[in-house]
């Protein structure tokens, strides 16, 4: 009997610990290839590509940037997001910061096309071997897709006057991926994969961020208290035993 109340209490614990819609995110660190300029260069000393984290505790994971207009000052935090997957934006389509977006030559798209786009142009940005003006592309069309139209401080528009060839191309190629019946398992993967951060109302001011299979969770202050039950329950036959030993010796 003892052992059943463990293990349901332990899969109580199990269940608990990924039931948070928020997890803390701290800023460590820019990745080397992230500083460039804008595609045409009207943007200069925008900050492209991967950005080093520590998620839920988690050390050593990478964010992009699909906000243009605010601003997330790294290294800080930690900062809290909610976070949502596509899967579930469904559900809560306005735990997002984006509505939908905007692609060249097609126009406006709806919220889950958009965030299935940003999916496919993050892949491309992690992959391995991509120059710094590669990298910078793949962020222009994502920045352009979610905000076609905006500014960041004194600079000129995100449009890039307007947005030029290649990152042009990226966009549209991204949103041919996810839109081609049927899409490839790698398109698939990528969307599957994505997790948005959105910073919640009290660091509203903050960048909304995305990554591909990073943590979507943190233990509630309930979950702790009940993993260290679990940890004096598991104590419990020891010293039951301990106690007995001692007595038998008495």
């Amino acid at each position: 009997m003892r052992q059943f109340k463990l293990a349901l209490l332990l899969a109580s614990v199990s269940s608990m610990a990924f039931a948070s819609s928020t997890v803390f995110v701290t800023f460590t660190n820019l990745n080397s290839d992230v500083q460039g300029n804008g595609t045409t260069n009207s943007q200069s000393n925008t900050y492209n590509g991967e950005t080093d984290t520590s998620i839920a505790g988690i050390p050593s994971l990478v964010l992009i940037c699909d906000d243009f207009s605010d601003t997330t000052q790294v290294p800080s935090g930690p900062i809290d997001f909610s976070v949502n997957t596509i899967a579930s934006l469904t559900a809560s389509p306005s735990n997002v910061d984006f509505t939908g977006g905007t692609v060249p030559g097609t126009g406006t798209i709806s919220q889950t096309l958009a965030y299935d786009t940003i999916a496919v142009l993050a892949s491309e940005i992690e992959q391995a071997g991509n120059t710094v003006q590669q990298v910078t592309d793949y962020q222009y069309a994502i920045w352009y897709l979610m905000e076609p139209s905006g500014v960041d401080g004194n600079n000129s528009s995100i449009q890039d006057n307007p947005l030029d060839a290649n990152a042009t191309s990226d966009l549209q190629s991204a949103y041919a991926a996810v839109t081609a019946a049927p899409p490839t398992a790698g398109t698939v993967s990528d969307e599957q994969a994505l997790v948005i951060y959105t910073p919640t109302s009290q660091y509203s001011s903050n960048q909304e961020f995305i990554g591909l299979n990073t943590p979507t969770s943190t233990p509630e202050p309930s979950t702790w208290f009940l993993m260290a039950a679990a940890g004096l329950l598991l104590c419990v036959p020891r010293l039951r035993a301990r106690v007995s030993a001692l007595r038998s010796r008495s």
